[in-house]
């Protein structure tokens, strides 16, 4: 693991914005920086603990695919957070076991700036 991604400006933490103003791609993608690996990878897989609406994930993915241009780039993220659905279930809070893993999309939405996370 190669910690490369890194925050050059602060952005609002998007965990206590309201609806409506968290960050979104382009203001994300504007505060990250990648660090140059060498030799490049030709396999990239970026870690997120939590990802929401994906606009964090989708930018650091841009920057990265910017800097190695001919590498796979895919992301993985322990939690997702899933609107509208009972704790219960995705998750039995006895043993800390999570339910539902999945394997999905996110892709930029160019007439709003943000992302769409598909499931």
């Amino acid at each position: 693991m190669v910690p490369a991604v890194s925050r050059t400006s602060a952005v609002p933490k998007s965990a206590f914005a309201k609806p409506g103003e968290r960050p979104d791609v382009s203001q994300h993608y504007a505060s990250l920086a990648v660090d140059h690996v060498t030799p490049a990878p030709t396999r990239i897989v970026l870690l997120d603990d939590v990802v929401t609406q994906g606009c964090t994930l989708l930018a650091a993915a841009s920057r990265v695919a910017e800097v190695y241009p001919q590498a796979q780039v895919r992301a993985f993220a322990l939690v997702r957070t899933m609107s509208g659905v009972e704790v219960g279930d995705v998750a039995d809070l006895r043993t800390g076991t999570l339910v539902c893993p999945c394997v999905g999309t996110i892709e930029f939405r160019t007439e709003t700036g943000r992302a769409l996370r598909t499931p």
